[in-house]
């Protein structure tokens, strides 16, 4: 199963998958032009990853965003009710809803979305000034 890497820019987050380690993270701040073109692509993967024999691997996604906007939002949406489709089927997935731990906006927005779920999505704070340091020691 081929992995997709999109890298961040100013309009658009990052994108990783790891299909052997059942990894799928989106980072950085998604105000794509066409943000349906955009996710297309990650929900194409989410479906393959579902379609391959590994019977019931795990599959964790993390969505660690600074900003979204509005078209974003629609598509993330989808892409969270998809991985519900998937965990009611049997799939092992937790969803994180990853922010950064002044910015009550995304924490909001985070407990907002859970509230459209039928399944727990995990809101996590982390702290920058800590994952900095952290990362500028390696």
């Amino acid at each position: 199963m081929e992995n997709i890497f999109f890298e961040k820019s100013d309009r658009t987050p990052s994108v990783t998958t790891d299909y052997e380690r059942g990894i799928l993270e989106v980072c950085g701040r998604s105000m794509p032009e066409d943000a349906i073109t955009f996710y297309t692509r990650v929900s194409h993967w989410i479906d393959d990853f579902a379609d391959q024999p590994k019977p019931k691997q795990r599959l964790t996604v993390s969505f660690m965003l600074e900003y979204y906007n509005t078209s974003s939002s629609k598509c993330i949406l989808d892409i969270l009710k998809s991985l519900g489709d998937l965990k009611r089927r049997g799939w092992p997935i937790e969803v994180n809803w990853v922010y950064m731990e002044e910015e009550d906006d995304m924490q909001a927005n985070g407990t907002e979305l859970q509230t459209m779920l039928d399944y727990h999505l995990n809101i996590v704070p982390y702290d920058k000034k800590k994952v900095m340091r952290l990362s500028e020691e390696q």
